[in-house]
């Protein structure tokens, strides 16, 4: 059997969606988000980012939303 060369995935889909999203999105939604693409099996998951709630409001949940129990092999 042939092995295929692998690339690693990071997955930003959490931070620059929510991000650019018009409305805000509940915690909780992304929080069940970003739990199913952790179980996707990726490795490198980037869920948000702390800015300014004023600038970005759909990120000012940032700590709530890292408090999510992640797989230990996503980082």
């Amino acid at each position: 059997m042939v092995s295929l060369p692998t690339s690693p995935i990071r997955e930003v889909g959490p931070r620059d969606g929510f991000q650019n999203e018009p409305e805000t999105i509940p915690t909780e939604q992304k929080i069940e988000l970003i739990d199913a693409l952790a179980r996707t099996g990726v490795k490198r998951l980037e869920v948000t980012s702390f800015v300014r709630a004023d600038v970005i409001p759909q990120l000012a949940d940032a700590a709530e939303v890292l408090r999510v129990d992640l797989p230990e092999d996503v980082g």
